[in-house]
């Protein structure tokens, strides 16, 4: 059996999620996407600026040119947007899920859903194969992988390695221009975006989070962009997999702590049942109950 990717979420979105076929990759411009990239942007800028030193000496007064220029230019080029998973390592998570999760659904219930994993990466690649080919494609890049934790990923670096010196000599030196629009110098930035868009703080490590991030070119459009309300704001989100769906990937949905989780697992079995699902495990979680 294929590992699962576990999305919690409440009884609306689980509601939706079934109800729609659909899955939303949310906007980096949402408010805790956007700092999580910022976070992740320093990271990335500070690695530049280590391996650059080893070439160049650089002053305080050009560190912080690097790190505004970068961290600038890797919101710049595309728009970013992600769903987020979590994986339960450890018997403890695989038997209970993960508390730092069912705290966020304190009082109301939540609901773990299992995705399978392999099935969840091959749809991705079905869905953005499509884009590939297509030179006018607003589809910049597409991410499938797990995050780091405080670290930046350096698969994405190593082929960009002997341009460093020249990307940082361009910068401090205010004459980028000349290699905007090169292939290598376009490839790092993006590799840079893929960077930031995977790093978390440490604290997040037990959420073991895995990530499809698709990149948009600000410049074009996709035709699955939409606008969804999300706490009284209202933030673009991308239609995960298009017209593809989800709901056939779920092979478990786990019922949270709740004073009424056992009525609320008979209630979920006949939803699904309800709309012609058969082959998903439910199961409830034994955890004391602290509201």
């Amino acid at each position: 059996m294929s590992q699962l990717l576990f999305h919690y979420t409440s009884d609306i979105g689980l509601k939706g999620i079934i109800e729609s076929n659909k899955i939303w990759a949310t906007s980096f411009k949402n408010k805790n996407d956007l700092s999580e990239f910022d976070y992740g942007s320093r990271l990335f800028s500070e690695t530049i600026i280590s391996i650059s030193e080893k070439n160049l000496f650089i002053g305080e007064k050009y560190r912080t040119l690097l790190f505004e220029y970068l961290s600038t230019e890797l919101k710049k080029i595309t728009h970013n947007f992600t769903t987020s998973f979590c994986t339960h390592n450890d018997h403890i998570e695989k038997q209970y899920g993960i508390l730092s999760q069912w705290r966020n659904y304190a009082g109301i219930g939540g609901y773990a859903i299992g995705f399978d994993q392999e099935a969840i990466i091959e749809r991705s690649g079905d869905y953005t194969n499509r884009f590939i080919s297509n030179t006018e494609s607003a589809l910049a890049w597409t991410m499938e992988e797990f995050c780091t934790y405080g670290t930046v990923p350096h698969a994405y670096l190593s082929n960009f390695y002997h341009f460093i010196p020249n990307i940082v000599h361009s910068i401090i030196n205010n004459n980028v221009d000349p290699i905007r629009n090169e292939a290598w110098f376009q490839n790092f930035v993006i590799s840079g975006i893929k960077c930031a868009s995977l790093i978390k703080h440490p604290a997040f490590r037990e959420e073991a989070e895995f990530r499809i991030s698709y990149g948009i070119f600000n410049n074009r459009q996709l035709v699955d962009l939409h606008q969804k309300n999300f706490n009284g704001n209202v933030i673009p989100v991308l239609e995960l997999f298009g017209s593809c769906g989800v709901v056939d990937l779920i092979r478990e949905i786990i019922v949270g702590p709740h004073v009424d989780s056992g009525a609320k697992v008979d209630l979920l079995d006949d939803f699904l049942k309800g709309h012609g699902i058969d082959w998903v495990r439910i199961r409830e979680v034994d955890l004391p109950l602290r509201v």
